[in-house]
């Protein structure tokens, strides 16, 4: 109605002006009846015969609003609470209480996305700033079923501080916990786990970003620990920060990747950038130990204890990758560069101790140097390619253009290889002898009537 509500000398409520001579206005709100009709049969269930809305509140000139009663009430779900909040929007006092009742069964929940049904719900808060600065908050939800997934219990506990004083300020701590998460598809259920469960620890100071000072979940022998800071809207939502990872036993993974993963691994991830805008700086610093990803050529190179950094930025100009390195004791790589949309260009440098790890065939070190870059619809290109293997050594400059049906290449090639029997398994034929080549040309290599030039 606009207008303050008062007792009368006998009880009965009467109406005052919407607007008081200090400039506060208050506000009321009544919704009540049988809502199920506009609703499906199984939503019908959580509404009943009556559903309940009712509001009551003021709003002052100076931009405090106090939210004396707000009551939701339906079949399944009761919630009351009221709200005070001083004119910078920070609040003075706060009281809600829920509950959620199925009577044993299974309720569906009006919400959007594939159906939520829950057997029940319990959410309690609390602050008053004239008892002090403290809050707490819990919440309860039991036997949640959502697009496959089922969790017999979730668990919320919240506590901290909220200071008025400037530089105005809250603090806060969120334990949570899950019992019994399942899932229809078993590989997700795996790698989940039964019961994962963690803590944030937060604070928000006035003219700050939100600062999360801790994140941490665990599940088995997997855990995330993270920390960093969040800014505003105005800003692309900017976030910095660190996060470590770490597993001691990727098996878990496999089936959800669908790789047939092994070994333990930690990573470090460090930098900042903005959500909305996709900028980022990134550092990236990781030790696996038996890692295997379920590729008989790559496994034995990955087996050893490993170490991995990359240091990669993107802004509006693409995506520079500044350097990756993979180092243990079969192989070692060095790559650098850029990439965009529509073009990229590396420098490589990868060496393994024992090429037969990779090829049984053939027996050695091997190397490979050089550049590589590729633009979109144009040419694979290969600048100063060195690559060495057996006692043999291949110089390569040129292109391919592999998205062209004739399949137009050019460039030129020096061979050296001193003695080719060391070949021979790998070609499946007896080689010997040496040869030293030099070469150059360009040509179609598809086409019926090519075109060659050597």
């Amino acid at each position: 109605t606009g207008e303050k509500p008062t007792k009368d000398a006998v009880g009965n409520d009467s109406r005052g002006p919407a607007t008081t001579d200090d400039g506060a206005r208050w506000f009321e709100a009544r919704l009540g009846g049988d809502l199920r009709p506009f609703f499906t049969n199984e939503l019908r269930g959580f509404f009943g015969a009556r559903s309940r809305v009712a509001l009551d509140g003021q709003r002052n000139a100076d931009g405090a609003m106090m939210i004396d009663r707000l009551t939701l009430s339906t079949e399944q779900l009761r919630l009351d609470g009221s709200l005070e909040l001083d004119p910078q929007g920070w609040p003075l006092s706060l009281s809600l209480d829920g509950e959620l009742d199925a009577d044993g069964a299974l309720v569906r929940m009006p919400m959007s996305g594939p159906p939520t049904r829950l057997a029940g719900a319990r959410i309690s808060a609390r602050y008053n700033a004239d008892e002090g600065q403290g809050w707490q908050a819990n919440a309860t939800i039991d036997d949640l079923q959502r697009d496959g997934m089922r969790i017999a219990q979730a668990r919320v506990e919240g506590s901290g501080q909220i200071i008025l004083d400037a530089p105005r300020t809250l603090d806060a701590l969120l334990d949570f916990s899950v019992e019994g998460f399942s899932h229809d598809d078993p590989a997700l259920a795996e790698a989940v786990g039964p019961a994962p469960e963690g803590d944030v620890r937060l604070r928000l100071r006035e003219g700050e970003p939100l600062r999360v000072e801790r994140l941490r979940i665990t599940s088995g022998d997997a855990t995330l620990d993270a920390g960093g800071e969040l800014d505003g809207l105005a800003e692309g939502f900017p976030v910095s920060g660190k996060a470590t990872i770490a597993a001691a036993d990727l098996a878990r993974f496999a089936a959800v990747t669908g790789r047939d993963l092994a070994g333990e691994a930690r990573a470090s991830l460090s930098g900042d950038g903005t959500i909305l805008g996709g900028s980022f700086d990134l550092s990236l610093e990781a030790r696996t130990d038996g890692l295997a990803i379920g590729e008989p050529r790559l496994d034995p190179v990955l087996s050893p204890p490993t170490s991995l950094r990359v240091v990669a930025r993107r802004d509006e100009d693409g995506t520079v990758l500044d350097r990756l390195q993979l180092d243990n004791d079969e192989m070692k790589a060095d790559i650098s560069g850029r990439l965009d949309a529509q073009s990229c260009t590396l420098d490589l440098a990868v060496s393994l101790r024992e090429a037969a790890l990779v090829e049984p065939r053939i027996s050695g070190p091997a190397k490979v140097n050089g550049g590589l870059g590729w633009t979109a619809g144009g040419a694979l290109t290969f600048r100063d390619i060195i690559a060495e293997l057996a006692g043999a050594e291949l110089r390569a400059t040129g292109q391919i253009t592999p998205e062209d049906e004739a399949l137009p290449a050019a460039g030129r090639i020096a061979l050296t290889a001193p003695d080719l029997s060391r070949f021979s398994a790998l070609a499946g034929r007896t080689l010997a002898g040496e040869v030293a080549l030099r070469g150059e040309g360009d040509g179609t290599l598809r086409e019926a009537t090519g075109r060659l030039d050597v």
